[in-house]
C-alpha cells in the first residue's frame, strides 16, 4: 500500500513549528466473513494532519506542544477480520481522533 508523511518546517529564533499530512491509499476489504454474492468493498484513504510548536527561549529549555490528527477525522470503516478491534482496520487508521501532547525537557550542559 501506498503511504507517505510530507512535512513543512518554519523556523524563527527560538520558534519553530511543523505541519505533516499523513496518507495512506485505500485498499479491496478482507472477504473471509463476507458473503460471497456481494461485490468487494474498497476501504478509502486515510488521510490525517499533525502540527506542533516548539519553543527553546532559554538555554538546554525545550517546550513542545502538538495536535496528532488535527481535524479529528475518523478513520474508515473495514470488516477485517485479522485483530480484534471492529468496524476499522487498527493497522491503517487510528480510531483515538485529534489527540493533544507536549513536551518539556531540559539538557544540563
Amino acid at each position: 500500500r501506498w503511504r507517505h508523511v510530507l512535512s513543512a518546517n518554519w523556523n524563527y529564533g527560538a520558534w519553530s513549528a511543523s505541519v505533516s499530512q499523513n496518507f495512506v491509499l485505500g485498499y479491496r476489504d478482507d472477504t473471509k466473513d463476507a458473503d460471497p454474492t456481494k461485490p468487494l468493498r474498497r476501504v478509502g484513504n486515510v488521510e490525517t494532519y499533525d502540527a506542533q510548536g516548539i519553543w527553546t527561549g532559554f538555554k538546554g529549555l525545550t517546550l513542545v506542544l502538538g495536535v496528532r490528527n488535527l481535524f479529528d477525522r475518523d478513520p474508515p470503516s473495514s470488516r477485517q477480520g485479522q485483530s480484534f478491534q471492529v468496524g476499522y482496520d487498527p493497522r491503517y487508521g487510528d480510531a483515538l481522533g485529534r489527540t493533544y501532547y507536549g513536551k518539556i525537557s531540559y539538557a544540563f550542559k
